[in-house]
């Protein structure tokens, strides 16, 4: 056996492997894998639907919500109206009843 007595003792595709061995033997210090800044980022299918179905109900929920503020909205001003209404009645109570005090106290 001599230098490249190894790699004819190795079972079939065991080659690469075995100088993949080597060049990381060369390569011991330094890193595997280039600077995350060069890596770009990769999105798998699963996350992209993800997130076109996550921007489909943020978009339906804001809808939904502008729908139930207008609501709100209607609601508070039937019921400012009602109250306008009211208060006009009790000035009214108030004064035609201090008109029947007055009358009834001069009598």
């Amino acid at each position: 056996m001599g230098e490249g007595g190894l790699e004819e003792d190795l079972p079939y595709g065991a080659e690469d492997m075995a100088s993949e061995a080597k060049l990381s033997d060369s390569n011991e210090n330094g890193p595997i894998l280039p600077p995350t800044v060069d890596m770009l980022p990769e999105e798998g299918f699963s996350l992209r639907e993800w997130g076109r179905q996550n921007a489909i109900r943020v978009e339906e929920k804001e809808k939904m919500e502008k729908e139930m503020l207008k609501e709100l909205i209607d609601e508070a001003d039937e019921y400012i109206a009602e109250y306008k209404k009211w208060k006009i009645r009790c000035d009214n109570s108030r004064a035609s009843n201090r008109e029947k005090d007055k009358v009834r106290f001069i009598n």
